[in-house]
């Protein structure tokens, strides 16, 4: 049954964790508990009542660390590897982190500090971490999160607890167990890796929960606090250390664990504890000298701010940044006597309804950007938080717009489509990509449009006359519908992976990684028979009867009905027709050629993307224009895609990065001349039955143009780097290629492909050194 008192603890095979609360004073003071064993029974630890005012807490096996207001940090308790033993030349710090015999510490200035065990390399920090906001620690591995929401993380790797997703981004708080990593996002989602495995051997994974606030990891079990104020458990549950108890289910602001135990902080002040050999039962410490301000457990102590009746609140991160539509969770963790009564803020101004410990903000947009802030009052006083500096970066949703000649019974865009990104369209059915990596499908075509329930995470869509294709962000290439002979379902090549981008119309075409080409499926005139020896490609293209690659020295490769034209240089873009092709240079001329497609207008020109259909061509030019020929159709009030060009129209670069003196010495990026436009907006169009066009309309989603878009990071080895892209555009592939200049090389040579996935790109290959005289460059397609 709940037990009540001024100190509770629970006892466990580790030890046993006690609060005691504060006494009244008007300063807050930091109180610990823990245990040692002396052959008969548990005792406590010293009591600390001289620190005075502290501002945060961390606990290890047999350590403990405090963080001062002054920045400064006091530390006791274990030793024998050094982990209490703060180096004299430490900065200002702003956040603590403790593992089982190592400690964190991050500086004002971003950087890292460790200190303590590094068997296992815990406390080997990566070369050129910079601008970090918030670190973590698990027994022997260390987290730490940068100021975009970029999650790092080195040390013990035995469970894959280092293995951050690769997909993982927008996180805004970290925790670290045993053998396990925990990450929260921004839109209220728990993120977990590496860890333990049940009976069946299953990872243990959260829950759906799309609310969640704050986290915390113990040593084999994982808690998340709910916006309702609900704590909900995970993991082994060997000791009950998952068995939330009623007084936790609600009212709650703040949680910890470690070891096999629990806590949770109420906001009514009383503090439950679980777990650690009680499975099943729990404490519950009525609080009555002052309130905790903050909790802190380790395997064998635990640690509270206590007393002071005036309101406290921990610094919220410096900045976020968020995308368009996307939603935002911010919350403030605070002490003080309750009742306390919060009142958000941005740029200085009262939010309407903002009064609660969270504040929500739901489909982003460019207004919501700003400094947002959190007054929290009580009887006793009134604090302001620091200010969190949103940003909403990325682009307004695409739309949709179709005309034509459309059968009456052609089914409508799907209501449940949602912010698409890309399209494709058959002879009888159309495709959508929505950013989220969700495929929608309509037209007449059942089984083209029977998307399949197993797809994961998308990023590049095409349709042939009866099937459709799509490449997952992981390589794989996925076909549905009919064949040709419409009798058969399409096939993928079982070894077919590492794919970056796919095209197809009865046949099919995948670019893998290593920049070569595999075809398969109708080849009545060769299109799917891949010339011997074809390789540095960078885009494909699948028409009736022709195939087409785009090599990366700006040259066109064609195989099939059709011969390509010779001398076709300083090419950007390709589009296979039904009998032949057209290519885009880079001045923006067109070139077209073979019996079923037409030369296009005299005198067009800045022209920036094309595409070759079954009975029409269509272009788009940089001031926004749209043209279309050999089709009766017209657009029906779209005689351009936007307005105004507003000064013309963004353009992709090479990026040279020029690593001298080690990776923190990167001081020039060259941006050399023009490889690749981007048109304003994508289009395409049916030829089935129904003779319709489509297009998105709007910005595109942004790529890497300029130098703080593109990071390189040594990695665990200290010598092979790692590429990072932030933010890339689906479907696009981005080519990372190096030189080396001492050696006298001309020649550029194919490191990596890789696929844009709409949000962050990562590369790590033993070739990407950070030698002296080495150039990188990244050419997006």
């Amino acid at each position: 049954m709940p037990q009540k008192g001024k100190l509770a603890w629970f006892c466990g095979l580790l030890g046993f964790v006690a609060l005691v609360v504060g006494n009244g004073r008007a300063e807050s003071a930091l109180t610990g508990w823990g245990s040692y064993w002396d052959g008969e029974a548990y005792k406590p630890m010293e009591l600390l009542d001289d620190i005075g005012g502290v501002v945060d807490l961390a606990v290890g096996w047999g350590h403990r660390v405090a963080l001062l207001p002054d920045g400064s940090l006091r530390t006791w308790g274990a030793n024998f590897s050094g982990q209490t033993s703060v180096p004299s030349e430490i900065g200002p710090v702003t956040d603590v982190a403790a593992g089982d015999n190592h400690t964190l510490a991050l500086l004002e200035d971003g950087s890292v500090r460790a200190w303590g065990a590094n068997d296992l390399g815990q406390c080997s920090v990566p070369v050129g971490l910079s601008d970090v906001v918030a670190v973590a620690a698990g027994d022997a591995h260390s987290l730490a999160l940068t100021r975009r929401g970029k999650v790092v993380a080195w040390g013990w790797n035995e469970r894959g607890q280092t293995d951050v997703p690769a997909d993982l981004r927008g996180v805004v708080a970290l925790a670290a167990g045993s053998h396990h990593s925990l990450a929260l996002r921004g839109d209220g989602v728990v993120v977990v890796w590496g860890g333990v495995r049940d009976r069946k051997g299953h990872t243990y994974l959260p829950g759906r929960w799309k609310d969640v606030v704050a986290i915390a990891a113990g040593e084999t079990h994982s808690l998340a606090l709910r916006e309702s104020g609900e704590v909900v458990a995970w993991g082994e549950n060997h000791f009950g250390q998952i068995e939330v108890p009623g007084e936790a289910r609600e009212n709650v602001v703040a949680i910890a664990a470690a070891g096999y135990g629990s806590v949770a902080l109420r906001g009514d002040g009383r503090v439950v504890a679980w777990g650690d050999g009680y499975a099943g039962s729990h404490f519950l410490v009525e609080l009555e000298g002052g309130p905790v301000h903050r909790l802190a457990l380790g395997k064998e102590q635990g640690l509270a701010v206590v007393g002071g009746r005036s309101p406290t609140v921990r610094p919220l991160l410096p900045g976020r940044v968020v995308g368009v539509g996307q939603e935002v969770r911010l919350h403030a963790e605070v002490g003080g006597e309750r009742p306390l009564a919060y009142q958000w803020q941005r740029n200085g101004v009262d939010l309407p309804g903002a009064t609660a410990a969270s504040l929500h903000l739901s489909e982003i947009d460019r207004s919501d950007a700003g400094e947002y802030r959190v007054v929290v009052s009580n009887e006793w006083g009134r604090i302001v938080s620091t200010a969190m500096q949103v940003e909403v970066g990325g682009r307004d949703p695409l739309q949709l717009v179709v005309w034509g000649t459309i059968r009456s019974d052609w089914p409508g865009i799907p209501k449940e489509l949602n912010d698409p990104v890309a399209i494709a369209a058959g002879w009888d059915h159309a495709l959508a990509l929505q950013r989220d990596g969700v495929v929608r499908a309509w037209g007449l075509n059942v089984q083209a449009t029977a998307v399949p329930d197993h797809l994961h995470r998308v990023v590049e869509i095409a349709a042939g006359p009866g099937h459709s294709m799509v490449l997952q962000a992981d390589g794989i290439v996925k076909v549905w519908g009919l064949s040709k002979a419409d009798t058969l379902p399409p096939t993928v090549p079982h070894d077919l992976r590492k794919v970056v981008a796919i095209d197809c119309d009865e046949h099919f075409l995948a670019l893998r990684e290593d920049a070569t080409v595999v075809a398969w499926g109708a080849n009545e005139w060769g299109q799917a028979n891949v010339p011997n020896g074809l390789g540095d490609v960078v885009a494909i293209s699948a028409g009736f009867a022709d195939s087409l690659a785009l090599r990366r020295d700006g040259t066109v490769v064609g195989w099939g009905a059709t011969p390509v034209p010779e001398g076709l240089v300083d090419i950007v873009a390709i589009s296979a027709g039904v009998f032949g092709g057209m290519a885009l240079r880079s001045d923006g001329t067109l070139v077209s050629w073979g019996e079923e497609v037409e030369a296009p207008p005299v005198g067009l020109d800045d022209i920036v993307a094309v595409r070759a259909l079954r009975s029409r061509s269509l272009v788009l030019r940089a001031d926004g224009s749209y043209v279309q020929w050999r089709s009766p159709e017209a657009p029906v009030d779209l005689d351009r895609f936007r307005e105004e060009a507003e000064g013309g129209i963004e353009i992709d670069r090479e990026v040279v990065l020029r690593p001298e003196g080690g990776i923190g010495g990167v001081e020039g990026i060259v941006l050399d001349p023009v490889i690749r436009t981007e048109p304003i907006g994508v289009f395409y169009a049916i030829d089935g039955s129904a003779h319709f066009s489509m297009a998105l309309m709007g910005e595109p989603a942004p790529v890497a143009k300029v130098p703080r878009r593109v990071d390189l990071d040594v990695s665990e080895d200290g010598e092979a780097m790692q590429l990072t892209i932030p933010q890339t555009q689906l479907g696009r592939v981005y080519c990372v290629e190096y030189l080396d200049s001492n050696a006298g090389d001309e020649i550029w040579r194919l490191l990596v492909l890789k696929v844009g996935n709409g949000n962050m790109v990562e590369a790590l290959d033993p070739e990407l050194r950070n030698s002296a005289g080495r150039l990188y460059r990244i050419s997006v397609w």
